[in-house]
């Protein structure tokens, strides 16, 4: 019919590659604690960084100066982060917040190295399946759980631990995380 678009043949199965990238790296942050606590930031930060790398080495596609201010501006950040430690009075949170940083620059570059306007699709279709992965996994352990103190949550409410939040560890994070999924399986509609 006129109009619409052909199916994909194999050769554009390659522009899945930054979905399946970006969903890997959110289903494994998701499930380590939703990427909460510092040693997530570290392997994911170096993670991201050695894909970055990688497609640098083997010739990613080449950014505009437009498309060049985001990682600038990230790695300034990151860098005045670090810079920060020279008058912080917390150095140990100071280097957390530093190792933070490089997650989301590193995100940010392997993103535009990656990422073309044709593989956005896949983008979001990688996106809503760690998504949907992660809070079937979140109910299923919750329909499973083997009684109300499996939870292991401290709170002064009793319910706490029987509430809806594993594994992102706070129910409202994994609402909001299962309302993302939502939106982003909606666009396929």
């Amino acid at each position: 019919m006129y109009g619409r678009e052909t199916a994909k043949s194999p050769g554009d199965l390659r522009e899945l590659a930054p979905g399946l990238l970006a969903g890997l790296a959110v289903a494994a942050l998701a499930a380590d604690a939703g990427g909460f606590d510092p040693p997530s930031w570290g392997w994911s930060a170096s993670l991201l960084l050695l894909v970055a790398a990688g497609a640098l080495l083997v010739g990613a596609r080449r950014l505009s100066a437009l498309e060049w201010a985001l990682p600038a501006s990230l790695a300034g950040l990151t860098a005045w982060v670090w810079l920060s430690l020279a008058w912080s009075e917390d150095v140990a949170q100071t280097v957390q917040e530093g190792e933070r940083m490089f997650v989301y620059l590193a995100g940010a570059s392997v993103l535009l190295l990656l990422g073309r306007r044709s593989s956005v699709e896949g983008l979001v279709a990688g996106l809503a399946a760690a998504i949907v992965v992660i809070c079937a996994y979140a109910l299923t352990w919750r329909m499973l759980a083997p009684g109300r103190g499996a939870y292991q949550v401290i709170s002064s409410d009793p319910e706490a631990s029987f509430r809806l939040s594993r594994p992102l560890g706070y129910a409202n994070a994994l609402a909001i995380f299962a309302a993302i999924g939502i939106l982003l399986a909606l666009s396929f509609a």
